[in-house]
């Protein structure tokens, strides 16, 4: 990415990805996603799996703060059927 934008968070799938990109513009956060997921075999483990997400330097630590609450807040829907 061009300087003024900050690794905020990784993971392995787009979903989860463009999931905290909504959350971060409903905070009026501007950001972008960089993925490496390889398309043709759609691998969603290992280094052919890598999906960032970029802040401006100036939204990081509001971002950081709002992934954290999701992360850590985050119930899988399958547990809620049980």
């Amino acid at each position: 990415m061009e300087n003024g934008w900050e690794l905020v968070y990784t993971c392995n799938t787009e979903l989860e990805a463009h999931h905290l990109k909504g959350n971060l513009e409903g905070a009026e956060i501007e950001c972008e996603i960089l993925s490496q997921v390889d398309s043709t075999r759609q691998f969603t483990i290992g280094e052919l799996a890598i999906v960032k997400l970029y802040v401006r330097e100036e939204d990081y630590e509001d971002a950081r703060k709002i992934i954290e609450d999701i992360v850590d807040n985050d119930v899988n829907i399958n547990d809620l059927e049980s």
